[in-house]
């Protein structure tokens, strides 16, 4: 998992511009991961209920300024 998770944050580094790309990145891939493990692991019930185009909009206000 580690490794994955590393190659998915230095592939989307790469596609970032400026500075701290890298970290950038990494905080975009923890952050899906995160909202992954609480919808289809922890079965967080706000997350299991929303409509797929509902949580792209709504976390893209906040990780759309990552990139």
């Amino acid at each position: 998992m580690r490794t994955y998770l590393h190659e998915r944050t230095t592939n989307l580094a790469r596609a970032m511009a400026g500075e701290d790309a890298e970290l950038r990145a990494a905080l975009t891939v923890a952050s899906i991961m995160g909202i992954t493990i609480a919808r289809h692991f922890l079965d967080l019930e706000p997350l299991m209920d929303v409509d797929a185009s509902r949580m792209a909009a709504l976390t893209d206000e906040w990780l759309g300024p990552l990139g």
